[in-house]
């Protein structure tokens, strides 16, 4: 082993060089011994620029540190998100390793608070949790439970509000027209039961509102109702007559294919109306909606499913709809009602005129 001591080195006309060991060698230096770059010699870099001049680094997206093993080929990076930078050209990522047991997070902070907010990983029970305020606000569990101001959530999503005059949640679609739903519930496999249910709401005292697995909707006071003050209508007056409707309304018992399909023979038997029936007496009770997929499945006419074989887009599976090609037909059945209370009233009428007659003949 060589060793080579310089106090100093006093440079010449045209630059001084300085070699150290070959090609392949490698220099060993002692702890607490400095490299500085005081002046402009090259080979050397400040600490603040070196991932700019090595050849780790081509540092052109930010100020802070640049990790690149790619050019992704975009522009500068925001201001204020400039300190560290990963860059690749293909997927490219970042991976924080601690031990077993133990926590692994990124802290954010300012002058007041340098860890006032947190994501956290916990390798012994293998959770997540994210803070804000110093506090914790959602977890997530290893079984992919989250909970939202709960630690231990019952069920897959728990939200837990104790504010005032808060909503728990609120969901605004801001689609075109023509491009806007709500919330779909969906039973992978069918429930026609009274024994497990859909939506459940209920207060400190007693379930006030259910919808059941088949469909059926409760409510702890048995009122279903719609909006009918009299300063919000205009135009008001006696409804025509309803006896000649409700007269030629046909009322049937039949079976639903999709409850057939289910139960075989043992499929119930409900009493309504056809809808195309009831269109030729009261046209306006009836009304047109895109087919499920059992409708479909129920009469080839409404459209198709995907199945296999075909191309299934993204997002899509065996037995989604693939194409409509009619809507079904619904009945207002709560307008219905009222039809027949118009019709009843009729019927009291006529009967009590005839009461009427029949009475001044017995007194004759």
């Amino acid at each position: 082993m060589s060793t080579i001591e310089v106090n100093k080195i006093t440079p010449v006309s045209g630059g001084t060089t300085v070699q150290v060991g070959e090609s392949g060698d490698t220099i060993n230096i002692p702890s607490g011994a400095t490299i500085a770059n005081a002046g402009t010699a090259t080979g050397f870099a400040d600490a603040d620029d070196y991932f700019a001049t090595s050849g780790l680094s081509a540092k052109d997206l930010g100020s802070g540190l640049h990790i690149k093993t790619g050019d992704c080929g975009g522009g500068t990076i925001a201001a204020g998100r400039d300190e560290l930078v990963i860059e690749g050209s293909g997927s490219t990522g970042m991976t924080i390793v601690g031990g077993t047991g133990n926590d692994i997070g990124i802290g954010f902070g300012d002058s007041d608070n340098t860890n006032i907010g947190l994501i956290n990983y916990n390798n012994t029970s293998n959770y997540m949790t994210l803070q804000t305020n110093n506090s914790e606000r959602m977890r997530i569990l290893s079984n992919g439970k989250v909970g939202i101001n709960k630690t231990a959530p019952s069920g897959m999503f728990v939200v837990i509000n104790s504010h005032n005059d808060e909503y728990m949640a609120q969901f605004n679609n801001s689609h075109g027209e023509n491009g806007q739903y709500g919330i779909q519930v969906k039973f992978d496999n069918a429930r026609d039961n009274n024994s497990q249910h859909a939506i459940h709401f209920q207060d400190s005292t007693t379930t006030r509102f259910k919808v059941w697995a088949d469909g059926d909707v409760v409510n702890h006071d048995n009122s279903y109702g719609s909006t009918s003050d009299e300063r919000i209508k205009q135009d008001i007056r006696d409804s025509n007559s309803q006896w000649n409707d409700i007269k030629a309304v046909k009322v049937r018992n039949f079976k639903k294919k999709d409850d057939v399909r289910q139960y075989g023979e043992n499929a119930w038997e409900q009493i309504g109306v056809v809808a195309q029936e009831l269109e030729t007496v009261s046209p306006k009770l009836i009304k047109n909606c895109d087919p499920t997929e059992g409708d479909i499945l129920s009469d080839s006419s409404f459209g198709t499913l995907y199945q296999e074989g075909d191309e299934i887009p993204e997002g899509k599976n065996i037995g989604d709809i693939k194409e409509i090609k009619e809507q079904v037909k619904k009945v207002s059945y709560s307008v219905l009602y009222m039809k027949s209370i118009k019709a009843l009233q009729e019927a009291m009428d006529r009967i009590e005129t005839l009461e009427a007659k029949v009475t001044a003949l017995e007194n004759a």
